[in-house]
């Protein structure tokens, strides 16, 4: 994605937050929140995803994680503290997108991982980090982004997804 951003002179950032828009001047003011410092970055299109956190009745229990996201292991989806839950979705503190593929790859190793704890099957269920997006790339084209934890590419549609078709 980085270079086909780069080739159409977008500007990627990371790790900002949206402190400010200038609308009338274009400028969108972001404080970077490794360095803590401040940036203004002109604009003809901008997007934003929001800050995301897990809600407070989350967040402020015991299930949480110091980060505040459901403390879960990241292979069964159990939580590392209370054995009887289990958790999926946005909510849980994976080092993966939060995405509809990733909930829909979670649920059957959930719904595995129960049955195991309730003695009706055999072996534990694993997740390995699935989850995908599509993205518009411009010029009618679009490209199914799969990756599993480490962003490595976990191709399901066709073999080699770097390009767009």
């Amino acid at each position: 994605m980085k270079p086909i951003a780069e080739s159409k002179g977008i500007n990627v950032t990371y790790k900002s937050l949206l402190t400010h828009i200038d609308k009338d001047n274009r400028v969108a003011t972001f404080k970077d929140l490794d360095k803590g410092t401040i940036e203004k970055h002109h604009f003809d299109f901008l997007h934003v995803a929001p800050p995301h956190s897990a809600p407070d009745f989350i967040a402020k229990s015991e299930l949480a994680h110091e980060n505040g996201w459901l403390d879960v292991n990241i292979a069964t989806l159990q939580h590392n503290k209370f054995k009887n839950v289990f958790g999926l979705g946005d909510v849980c503190n994976l080092p993966t997108a939060k995405t509809a593929a990733a909930i829909f790859s979670q649920t059957p190793v959930v719904v595995n991982n129960l049955l195991v704890e309730m003695g009706y099957q055999p072996r534990q269920g694993t997740y390995d980090g699935y989850s995908s997006c599509p993205l518009f790339v411009g010029d009618n084209k679009l490209m199914m982004i799969e990756f599993k934890y480490g962003g490595i590419a976990d191709e399901s549609f066709f073999a080699d997804q770097t390009k767009p078709k």
